[in-house]
Order: structure tokens, then C-alpha cells, then sequence
């Protein structure tokens, strides 16, 4: 699979190379060809019109020069020389338009002059020959540039007609059509090269965008592309890299609760496990109490109030423990909601105040007031519940318990015998022997145990210091909400 796959991404970039390569001569070949034939086009417009543009200047630049000749001879001889380093011929017309001088240049080595003669005469009077120029082929076919110029002179109002040969333009335009070919050879040539770097350029980056994606798709812990520009195949990279990341996170925080979840109900189901079998003992002791009293056995049957009373006990144990157990199963539906540390307190104390009296005990509060929780309150009043009678069921006669609050701790404290780590280990695994007393489902520490961690709180139980007894203490500085009074202080 990996080698087809390998054979499938030559055969995509191959097509990439041709396509790059198609693209690139015909552009290449495109400008050529447009370049070419704007030149052929609209050179001869712009060429005419800069030529006469050239010899306008020329005649506007040395336009005094025309007006203040005080001959016919001197102007056409000002004339003459203007334009004598250009192969441009002229023609003078006065304000009637009658020709009064013309010249046509034939070729570099001959000049034809009409009139030139009568220059050297005192009268300076002009006598115009007729020349056939049909015979000359070249000059016919130049089809020069017509230019009017109006000027004044002393001699009265003068239009000079300047032919402006375009013989170099014919040229040029034969030579754009032989360099033609040429130029679209050179195109191929840098076509090819330009299509063999650029497509080097960007199947390079696509490649190794494909390989690595293949680790990203085995979930490789080091698969991440390197980003090495700015450009859109760089942030195509940074994107993947980024999905490849919140992907992991997703995957892995997923994967956390399903363990905590599995962790979860494998605990519940353990927990009903030992249950089931705990409650075995509570029933059948009082199924044979039953039977015992109703077949009138001795002893049974000679004091049958005092069984049927610890029959009922028996019962009673063990529909404690079925509810324990429905709880259990119910734990973590409940929402979060924000409400006061001394109020909840409170609340758990005033339910066992005729147990306190009834064993002389003497109980000690500090909650602030000013303490908010935001959790899930009916399983923090559960678990300060369950802590509460355990302070009860466990402590000395007239014992002393005390509930302190300290910089986010909830601290619990009765008097008792000190327990050492193994004994403490034992209390929060369900039914065990340490951890049962009279009244007691064994159940109790267990279930405060799950119940925090649902809560995320952290929690310690360790003999208390300076005192005979033991803390159970609380960190609740992840689920502190608020401490209004404080704050309202330091804002003030």
C-alpha cells in the first residue's frame, strides 16, 4: 500500500511538472507573439507621430531664423539648412499656395534641386522644372510622413510641406518579422527552464506536506510540518499543524474521561458488588430471626420482642445500604450552582444537634461568612454530611469537634485515637472491618471519598497536630467562587 501510494504521488507530481510546463511556455509564448504584434501594429502610428513631433521642434526651434530672411534666397537657403543632416524633403508654398521652391532628395550621393539655379541671379526669380520621378520605385514605395508648417516672413505668408521619409520604419517592422521566430525560441528554452525550477518550488513543499500528513494519519508524536515561509503552502502548513495539535488535544482529552468514566463505573460496579454481598449478611441474619421466632426456638422463641427488634435492625442496615447504593449511581447528574460555605454548614449541623446533646459533645464552628463555593452543592452537602456523623459516630464520649475554615481549607477535627497510614488506607475502601461501628453501614468514608474526586477536590485525613484526634481537611481553593467581604475591602 505504501509503495502505490509513493507510485501514485510521482505520477500526480509528473502531472504537475507538464502542467506547470504547458503553462509556462504558452505564457511565455503568448507575450512573445502579443509583444511582437503590438510593435508590428501601432509602431508606425507612434513612429510618424514622433518624427513629427522631431521636425516640428526642429522648425519651431529655428523659426526666427525663416522670419527674418529678407530673400526668397536666404529663407529657402535657412530651410536647407535646417533640415540638412535629415534625408526629409520639402516644399515651399506662398500664401496662394503656388509652389515657390521644392526639394527631393534622391539618394545620399545625388540631390535634386529645382530652381537652385536661379538662387545666384540678381532678379532671384525661381523657374520650376518638371522632373519624372516614376521611375524611382523606392521613393514611391516609402510613403513618406507629410508635415504643414506655417510661418511669416518678410517676404509675406509662407506653408513649408516636409516629406519625412519612412524607409527606417519598413525596415524595422521586416526585422520584427524575422526576429520572430527567434524570440519564440528563445521562449521555449526559457519556458522549459522556468517550468523545471518553479515546479521544483512547489512540488518540493506538497510532498513533503504528503508525508508527513501520512505520520499525522499514524498519530506520530513528532509529525508536524516545518514552516519555512509566509506563503499560502506555509500557512497551509501552520493550519495542518495546528488541526494536527487540537486533534491530539481533542484525542487525548477525550481519552482521559473515558478512562475516568470507565474508572467510574468499574468503581460503582465494585462498590454494588460488595454491597450485593454485604447485604447477604443482614438479610439472612434476619430471615433466621424470623424463622427462629415464628417456630418458637429457643432462645428465639422465649423473648421474641427483643429479636423481632434485631431483626428490624438488620433490616433497616440493609435498606440503608440500598439507598447508599442508589445514590451512589446517581452521583455527578446534578449541576454546578454557587452558594455559601456557613449556610451549608449550618444546615449539616442543625440535623444531628439531638446526637451532640444526647452524648455531651462539645462543637465548635469558624466559617466566615463571606465564603462562596461554586460545585455541585448536592454532593458538598453529602460529603460534609457524611464527614459530620463520621466526627459523631467516632469520636470519645463528651469528645470535642471542631469545623474551622483557614485561607481556602475546610478543616474537620474530633477527638479519638490517633490511626496510623494503614489504618486510614482501610477506612475509604468500602465495608471493611475498620471502618464499621454500631449504626454504621461501613460505607460512609467510601463514599466521601468518590464523591470528592467527582468534585475535584483534594482532601487529607491525618492525625490532628497538638491534639489527641484526627483532621479530615478539605482544599476547596478550586471550587472558591468569591469572598465578597474581602473584596468589597479592598476595593474600599
Amino acid at each position: 500500500m505504501p509503495g502505490k501510494m509513493s507510485q501514485n504521488v510521482a505520477l500526480k507530481n509528473r502531472k504537475l511538472f507538464w502542467s506547470i510546463l504547458k503553462v509556462s511556455v504558452a505564457m511565455l509564448l503568448s507575450v512573445v507573439t502579443l509583444v511582437c504584434l503590438l510593435i508590428y501594429l501601432f509602431m508606425p502610428s507612434f513612429y510618424r507621430t514622433q518624427q513629427r513631433n522631431q521636425y516640428e521642434a526642429l522648425l519651431t526651434e529655428n523659426l526666427s531664423v525663416l522670419t527674418n530672411s529678407e530673400s526668397v534666397g536666404t529663407e529657402i537657403q535657412a530651410m536647407m539648412d535646417i533640415l540638412a543632416r535629415t534625408q526629409a524633403g520639402f516644399s515651399i508654398f506662398d500664401e496662394d499656395m503656388i509652389l515657390v521652391f521644392e526639394y527631393i532628395p534622391v539618394d545620399v550621393n545625388f540631390n535634386l534641386y529645382l530652381g537652385i539655379e536661379d538662387l545666384l541671379t540678381e532678379e532671384n526669380e525661381f523657374s520650376i522644372r518638371d522632373v519624372d520621378f516614376s521611375s524611382n520605385d523606392e521613393m514611391q514605395m516609402a510613403q513618406p510622413t507629410i508635415l504643414n508648417f506655417n510661418y511669416q516672413t518678410n517676404n509675406g505668408y509662407r506653408t513649408v510641406q516636409v516629406r519625412i521619409p519612412n524607409q527606417p520604419l519598413s525596415d524595422a517592422r521586416d526585422v520584427i518579422l524575422s526576429i520572430f521566430p527567434i524570440a519564440s525560441g528563445i521562449a521555449l528554452i526559457f519556458a522549459f527552464l522556468i517550468s523545471i525550477i518553479f515546479s521544483h518550488w512547489v512540488v518540493k513543499p506538497i510532498n513533503s506536506i504528503q508525508k508527513i500528513t501520512m505520520s499525522m494519519a499514524n498519530f506520530e508524536t513528532d509529525a508536524l510540518i516545518p514552516v519555512v515561509n509566509n506563503n499560502e503552502i506555509g500557512e497551509l502548513s501552520h493550519g495542518i499543524n495546528y488541526l494536527f495539535e487540537q486533534l491530539k488535544t481533542s484525542i487525548n482529552a477525550l481519552e482521559k474521561e473515558i478512562h475516568r468514566v470507565r474508572d467510574g463505573e468499574n468503581r460503582k460496579i465494585d462498590f454494588l458488588q460488595t454491597v450485593s454481598h454485604e447485604m447477604k449478611t443482614p438479610l439472612a441474619s434476619a430471615n433466621a430471626l424470623i424463622e427462629g421466632i415464628r417456630y418458637k426456638i429457643p432462645p428465639y422463641g422465649d423473648n421474641p420482642d427483643y429479636y423481632l427488634e434485631e431483626c428490624q435492625n438488620f433490616l433497616s442496615k440493609a435498606i440503608t445500604l440500598t439507598k447508599e447504593s442508589l445514590r451512589l449511581a446517581e452521583f455527578g447528574r446534578e449541576q454546578s450552582e454557587i452558594f455559601s460555605l456557613q449556610l451549608a454548614i449550618e444546615q449539616c449541623v442543625s440535623s444531628y444537634s439531638v446526637i451532640i446533646l444526647s452524648k455531651q459533645m462539645t462543637l465548635s464552628t469558624e466559617i466566615p461568612e463571606n465564603i462562596m463555593l461554586a460545585t455541585n452543592r448536592n454532593l458538598f452537602e453529602k460529603v460534609i454530611s457524611n464527614l459530620y456523623a463520621n466526627t459523631i459516630y467516632h469520636n470519645n464520649d463528651m469528645g470535642m469537634i471542631e469545623i474551622n475554615y483557614d485561607n481556602g481549607f475546610l478543616t474537620f477535627f474530633n477527638t479519638c485515637t490517633s490511626l496510623n497510614v494503614e489504618k486510614i488506607h482501610e477506612l475509604f475502601a468500602p465495608l471493611t472491618i475498620a471502618n464499621q461501628v454500631e449504626n454504621s453501614t461501613g460505607i460512609g468514608l467510601y463514599i466521601v471519598k468518590q464523591l470528592l474526586q467527582q468534585l475535584k477536590v483534594p482532601f487529607q485525613f491525618a492525625p490532628a497536630e497538638n491534639k489527641m484526634g484526627m483532621n479530615f481537611t478539605l482544599d476547596l481553593t478550586n471550587i472558591i467562587k468569591t469572598e465578597r467581604k474581602r473584596s468589597n475591602d479592598i476595593n474600599s
